[in-house]
């Protein structure tokens, strides 16, 4: 059983006076005069108060600061914010020269916002690679057709989604992209003076309604091939070629493939080399010459793509930060302990993979005057006190503070320790500056983007970038209140994850999704059977915007699982996936009080429906809908009835997935993995009608 908290002190003003006046005996026995209107009794009264003031905020040292530091000495203060994130792709002028960029140089801004609004600034989040050229065709060529499909125009509107391979599976399988890459009266070039350039290609895969998308960690059983597969085809069934003559192709290198074969939305990075020569390709409706490349299974047996939704070139993935680079901490430090300098900026992305970081300018000749001066890194910390250095090896011993530094709380600048407790920076006019991102949030999601005033992309053909889905994933800092309350169950399950609540507890924390329910002993592929050691995580993404229905695309999975993976046991067998969404419609015909408006009931009962039939915030309990949880209709009706403005019910109806059910019956979902989603709820309202 848990131990009682206790207060340091628990007495009272009347007990503190009691006690005073019991010992002026003691202490003064000339003393005599204990009555109220004896002017020292006056001072034993008001010392008695002041006592009792200071017990008291002793007393919350343990519950509030205290606690809080031990929370954060175990590294569980609240989750920092998470930036936004699109997939974009700029349209460059055929025949242009190839364009590389740092990240930071490439920006851009929300639609509609004002230039320099930092809240919806977004940078490339790797370096930009462009290429001069277009994706004039693709083709698909299933090997069996006397010639290859045209995707042109299906890829285009990306709603017809199409198999990469066809759907044949004979020998010769390969989807070809043309690209155009001729400037008006000149051969097609790629890589103009360079000997290669590098093509960066989005590629998004279909994930079907109603498909069980899933993945298990990298360590689980599962994950290793079966019957003695070769693991690489796992990771890369598809390699990349480039048309160098008539029939004639060359395998290309690959510098990243997220896509692991085209089975997964994601990012792949192909390196076009000059010997690349232009031709027309059979099945290409418009016979124009076009620099080619093409993807074709790696090797017999190698895993099918997915189908494709569409793909793009020139593309990059973009987030919602501004990177800052070296900016100066003035004036520089002034030599004293526990210095605090704020950056022009604010708020600090405290972004795990790309912390901040301060640089000092320090002495190099062991500190003389007249030295040699260098700049010297320094490291953030959550806690200045740390004994353990950057980069593991062993712990400090005392009395040797570290080159390190924390960030405030409200992220506007950072402190430096007091040379007990970290090193103070030595005394120097602009010898500190920091390089560090700014922005993150809510803010960014759904936001359309347009590039930044100022950036300099030589070829660009279009300054409005092509974004055919709006930035999600943005989440603001964590309130300290929710982190104080899910402190117990996340230090519970610090070191490994053993109970499903463990797994649930640190796939909101490590992953970052909204919700997570971990189903023990559930196999996705035997799913009316129990499986010992098998554990099923369902994972629900932040929303985007105003999506009844967020599902988790496979790099999410992807993540989850990853970030799971050290906390994972060997005997447990993870299973990351998204819920199945059953669609809920309801039409519902409402007789409204007669003091009451029409349009404001009718909003009100759609409203409360939404937010009953939601999977993050919905159910009964209101903390999202449980899984495999059938509708009680008569839960239904008590939302409606309860809804201002509503006297009565005359008639509801419900339809799961467009399919009527029947009425005062429970209806189920089908399965522990589906969840019930809001439709489109028609909502008819009656005047009150005349009662004796």
């Amino acid at each position: 059983m848990p131990f009682a908290l206790k207060n340091l002190d628990d007495r009272s003003y009347e007990e503190l006076f009691a006690e005073l006046r019991r010992r002026i005996p003691a202490y003064l026995p000339e003393w005599t005069d204990h009555n109220e209107s004896d002017p020292g009794i006056t001072l034993l009264q008001l010392f008695a108060w002041l006592m009792e003031t200071a017990i008291f905020r002793l007393n919350q040292a343990p519950d509030e600061r205290m606690y809080a530091a031990f929370l954060n000495l175990v590294g569980l203060g609240p989750a920092p914010a998470r930036s936004a994130e699109a997939i974009v792709a700029l349209q460059m002028r055929p025949g242009a020269p190839p364009v590389a960029r740092a990240a930071h140089e490439v920006g851009f801004v929300a639609e509609g916002a004002q230039d320099g609004d930092e809240d919806v600034r977004f940078e490339a989040e790797a370096d930009v690679s462009l290429i001069g050229a277009a994706l004039g065709a693709v083709l698909v060529d299933d090997g069996m057709s006397p010639a290859p499909a045209d995707a042109t125009e299906a890829n285009r509107r990306g709603d017809a989604p199409y198999a990469p391979f066809g759907e044949a599976g004979g020998a010769g399988r390969a989807l070809y992209l043309g690209l155009d890459a001729a400037a008006p009266g000149r051969a097609p070039e790629i890589t103009g003076r360079f000997e290669e350039a590098e093509l960066h290609l989005f590629v998004r895969v279909e994930e079907e309604a109603g498909r069980l998308l899933g993945t298990t960690s990298p360590g689980s059983a599962a994950s290793a091939p079966r019957g003695g597969g070769r693991p690489e085809l796992l990771e890369g069934g598809v390699a990349w070629e480039g048309r160098v003559g008539p029939g004639a192709w060359e395998r290309l290198e690959v510098a990243g493939d997220e896509t692991r074969g085209l089975r997964r939305s994601g990012l792949v990075r192909v390196a076009l080399t000059r010997r690349l020569a232009a031709g027309v390709e059979v099945g290409d409706l418009e016979g124009r010459a076009r620099i080619w490349i093409r993807a074709v299974p790696a090797a017999p047996g190698a895993p099918a793509p997915r189908r494709i939704r569409w793909l793009a070139i020139n593309a990059l993935r973009v987030r919602q930060w501004r990177t800052v680079v070296r900016e100066l901490l003035q004036p520089g430090s002034d030599g004293t302990p526990n210095q605090v300098r704020f950056v022009h900026n604010p708020p600090i992305l405290l972004d795990p993979e790309r912390p901040p970081e301060v640089e000092v300018e320090e002495p190099t000749g062991g500190g003389a005057e007249g030295d040699a001066r260098a700049f010297q890194p320094w490291h953030l910390v959550d806690d200045l006190a740390t004994r353990r250095p950057e980069g593991g090896g062993g712990v400090a011993p005392d009395g040797h503070p570290l080159r390190v530094f924390r960030a405030l709380e409200d992220r506007t600048g950072v402190a430096f320790g007091d040379g007990i407790d970290g090193l103070i920076p030595p005394r120097g006019q602009n010898n500190l500056r920091i390089t560090y991102r700014s922005g993150g949030g809510a803010a960014g999601n759904g936001a359309r983007l347009r590039l930044a005033p100022g950036v300099d992309l030589p070829g660009l053909a279009a300054p409005e970038p092509e974004q055919r889905e709006p930035a999600s994933g943005g989440a603001d800092e964590e309130p300290a209140d929710e982190a104080r309350e899910r402190a117990p169950a996340r230090l519970h399950a610090l070191e490994r994850a053993v109970t499903p609540a463990d797994f649930e507890t640190l796939a909101v924390d490590r992953a970052g999704v909204a919700r997570a329910v971990a189903l023990s002993r559930r196999h996705p592929l035997y799913p009316r059977a129990p499986v010992t050691g098998a554990l099923t995580l369902v994972v629900v993404p932040p929303r985007a915007g105003d999506d009844a229905a967020p599902a988790p695309t496979q790099e999410l999975l992807d993540r989850v699982a990853a970030a799971l993976e050290p906390y994972r046991v060997l005997t447990t067998e993870l299973f990351v996936v998204g819920p199945r969404y059953r669609r809920v419609d309801v039409t519902v015909e409402i007789e409204v009080a007669r003091e009451a408006d029409a349009a404001p009931a009718r909003e009100a009962v759609a409203a409360g429906l939404r937010r009953y039939l939601d999977p993050l915030t919905g159910g009964y309990e209101g903390t999202g809908w449980p899984l495999g949880a059938p509708i009680a209709q008569g839960e239904l009706r008590e939302i409606v009835h309860g809804a201002p403005g509503v006297a009565a019910i005359r008639c509801l109806s419900v339809a799961l997935d467009g399919v009527p059910q029947p009425p005062c019956e429970d209806i189920p979902l089908g399965s522990e993995l589906d969840v019930a989603a809001s439709g489109e709820h028609a909502v008819r309202v009656r005047a009150p009608e005349h009662r004796r």
